[in-house]
């Protein structure tokens, strides 16, 4: 089984290299094939959206003047976001079944199977959550840097913002040594709950991202949970 971000890079690995190319993909996605994309000599830019195909196609949307724009949206759901003949030229598409046949269609005379980005990420959720109390802000988003701060003392490079089309979103992004790592706080948007999730491009890491989702959920979950 494999998801959206091994596609992704099955799909750029055997992606064409006398043009730029350039890739999006959400919060979700692994933080290490944003890296290993960033390293191909034929992409040009990795930009990191909120989730969901209908702003991975606002980030890509002028990212191409090519007769055949050079563009991938990567969700790790499971599918890509590619651009799709209309009757206007193009335009881009979220459709698994392109997906599949784009990937099938990378793989055409490579030897191995499809591999997986070589990051690490888990998620977990305070449910029931009053989602009202989390805005992505204010103390109890100072409480989550606190957190950050205690739990990777050592972390470099920290910085912390959100997303305009995610307005309650908290993301923390930072270094930890060569490796990258970021955690998100942000309400479902159609569930009474509230999503913590941690990735790092460096799968070694993943039990001081684990502690540091442990003591995330520990200050959020008597904050978050209805009385």
């Amino acid at each position: 089984m494999v998801d959206g971000d091994a596609m992704a890079l099955r799909l750029l690995e055997a992606a064409a290299t006398d043009r730029t190319w350039t890739v999006a993909a959400s919060i979700e996605s692994d933080l290490a094939l944003s890296s290993r994309a960033a390293a191909m000599p034929h992409v040009c830019e990795v930009m990191e959206t909120a989730v969901g195909d209908r702003w991975l196609s606002v980030a890509l949307a002028l990212a191409s003047t090519l007769p055949l724009p050079a563009v991938v949206g990567v969700e790790d759901s499971g599918h890509l976001v590619l651009p799709s003949r209309d009757r206007e030229g193009w335009s881009l598409v979220g459709d698994g079944a392109a997906s599949l046949v784009a990937v099938l269609l990378a793989g055409l005379g490579r030897k191995g199977a499809v591999r997986q980005a070589g990051g690490w990420k888990r998620r977990t959720s305070i449910a029931p959550s009053d989602r009202s109390r989390w805005t992505g802000g204010g103390p109890l988003a100072e409480a989550v840097l606190t957190a950050v701060q205690a739990t990777l003392p050592e972390a470099m490079d920290v910085r912390s913002g959100g997303l305009e089309a995610e307005p309650n979103l908290l993301l923390v992004q930072g270094r930890l040594g060569e490796a990258r790592f970021s955690l998100g706080v942000r309400n479902s948007g159609t569930q009474a709950k509230t999503s913590l999730s941690a990735r790092t491009d460096d799968p070694a890491l993943a039990p001081r991202l684990e502690a540091l989702l442990d003591a995330v959920d520990a200050t959020l979950r008597p904050a978050l949970t209805p009385s």
